[in-house]
């Protein structure tokens, strides 16, 4: 299986995951009761609608452009649009593009659409699909330089280089050819049976590039590689996606986060400024390693935890000052209330809650979470959701800053819906403290529940008010014990909360009415 095929059953594998929860936050009105209905009759949610672009007439070319080919934008990505050199896009696992601009958000989701966007300091972009494109605003061209990107990192080098990393090589192009450097003959392998791995990739401004395998550190000078060996001995963490865990500054410092050996050893941070190695221990953070590595246009040292908390590396003293715990960012309209247990406000979950961390050209930090997208402007933070911004949805993977960033509008939230629903049961009847309450689910398939229930009346109907459109779940309590309503194509619940459930979707400013829903 070729690196395509096996990318392209990884991405099937990606879609067939629970799509995220979608929310929203101003109260609504008392909702007026109707007839209420089998939940077989409710529809999903549905995203929201793409932006539409004017002059979007060519059609994608049957076969992909040669190689310094120039194409116009619209016929590689018809519905997608870049005209503003400081745009800010995230990615919602290949789903979608959202996009800030100077015209605000826009959602890219039909037809191809670029999986990454490269912005290099000399002011160079590159469009990611299966091939690199450099693109051009005059004219919004596109240039095809072929090469191929899959799970690994694609990074900007000097003068016309392009780096690009896979599992098995490093890929450079210098303008007019690529060229593969593969573990096997360029980097160290320590195993036989089980060989090394290209695990980061970072590029010096003076065109240098640096690779993490599992057991080595290799430079390229501009001519050969070169295996370095810091102070001890390491081994490296994978990272995902783009490089997070070797991070350059603008003096060419290089930052590695590397496990000291042997086994289980304590994380620490190595620094290299061009002579000497220093280590730093990492941030204590109980037990959540580094995840992400990044530096600010002051050359100062960021890290984000597994877990939910961002550090700051003082350089005076070597010591980690604990800036934000993002748990506890964003918590303060009645909807995120809910799920104060879960602290829903920026992300959630314990494990991976951040995602992406990167600083605009004008400083502002941005980060993107498994529930909305923070930007923080050195004074206070500004938090966006699908139901404040037009965001295809909470869930976001990857982020990509063009210059300095864009403006920030002010969130706009979207009409609150509700849910009604009744449940039926001849051993339940009159209902006392029943329960019920409604949970969401991340794109990766985490699920937390509110951690506020409402009562069921005695005839066991029910309404959830001021609910966000988006996606959910629904899960009930009776004669205390809790239940997940389920598909009606076999029983309406199930007494595993981890069962496949139904979801259903809540509009904007809408009621959901879910019918009756037998009970044990």
């Amino acid at each position: 299986m070729n690196r395509k095929q096996q990318s392209f059953f990884a991405c099937m594998m990606i879609v067939l995951a629970a799509v995220a929860c979608q929310v929203s936050g101003d109260p609504v009105s008392t909702p007026t009761v109707s007839p209420t209905r089998p939940a077989t009759e409710l529809s999903l949610f549905t995203s929201p609608t793409p932006t539409a672009n004017a002059g979007n007439k060519l059609q994608p070319p049957d076969q992909a452009p040669t190689a310094n080919t120039e194409n116009d934008l619209h016929a590689i990505f018809p519905h997608f649009s870049l005209t503003d050199p400081n745009t800010v896009c995230v990615q919602h696992y290949g789903q979608a593009l959202s996009c800030l601009d100077a015209t605000g958000w826009h959602i890219y989701q039909d037809g191809p659409t670029p999986r990454r966007i490269i912005h290099c300091a000399d002011g160079r972009i590159y469009l990611v699909e299966d091939e690199i494109y450099q693109y051009q605003f005059e004219g919004e061209k596109l240039v095809n330089l072929g090469g191929w990107v899959d799970q690994g990192s694609t990074l900007c080098g000097s003068g016309s280089d392009i780096w690009v990393s896979d599992l098995s090589e490093v890929m450079r192009f210098d303008g007019s050819t690529w060229t593969s450097y593969t573990v096997e003959d360029y980097f160290e392998s320590h195993d036989d049976e089980w060989p090394d791995s290209i695990h980061s990739l970072g590029v010096e401004p003076n065109g240098n590039a640096w690779v993490t395998t599992n057991n080595t550190i290799a430079v390229f000078n501009g001519a050969a590689w070169e295996v370095v060996t810091p102070p001890g001995n390491y081994s490296f963490d994978e990272s995902s996606g783009r490089s997070q865990l070797l991070v350059i500054d603008s003096n060419g410092v290089v930052w590695i986060t590397a496990n000291a050996e042997p086994c289980c050893s304590d994380e620490q941070l190595l620094k290299f400024d061009g002579v000497e190695w220093s280590v730093f221990p990492g941030p204590d953070d109980n037990f959540h390693g580094i995840q992400i590595v990044a530096v600010d246009n002051e050359n100062r040292v960021w890290a984000a935890t597994t877990g939910t908390k961002i550090f700051t590396l003082n350089p005076d003293t070597g010591e980690w000052e604990l800036r934000f715990d993002v748990a506890q960012l964003g918590l303060e309209n009645e909807w995120e209330l809910r799920f104060e247990g879960q602290q829903l406000g920026l992300g959630f979950g314990d494990v991976n809650r951040i995602h992406q961390m990167e600083f605009d050209g004008q400083g502002r930090l941005w980060v993107t979470t498994s529930y909305g997208l923070g930007i923080y402007d050195g004074v206070e933070w500004t938090i966006y959701h699908d139901y404040t911004a037009n965001l295809y949805m909470n869930d976001i993977s990857d982020l990509y800053i063009l210059g300095d960033g864009s403006r920030l509008p002010a969130l706009k939230y979207k009409p609150f819906g509700s849910i009604r629903g009744k449940l039926v049961s001849e051993a339940q009847t009159p209902f006392t403290d029943a329960l019920a309450k409604i949970c969401i689910k991340s794109f990766t398939g985490n699920l937390i529940c509110a951690d506020q229930a409402e009562s069921v009346n005695a005839d066991g109907s029910f309404v959830i008010s001021n609910v966000p459109p988006g996606s959910y779940f629904l899960h009930f309590k009776i004669a205390n014990e809790w239940y997940a309503l389920v598909s009606k194509d076999s029983t309406s619940f199930s007494s595993s909360l981890s069962a496949p459930s139904l979801e259903f979707g809540v509009k904007e400013g809408e009621e959901t009415q879910l019918g009756e829903i037998t009970t044990p």
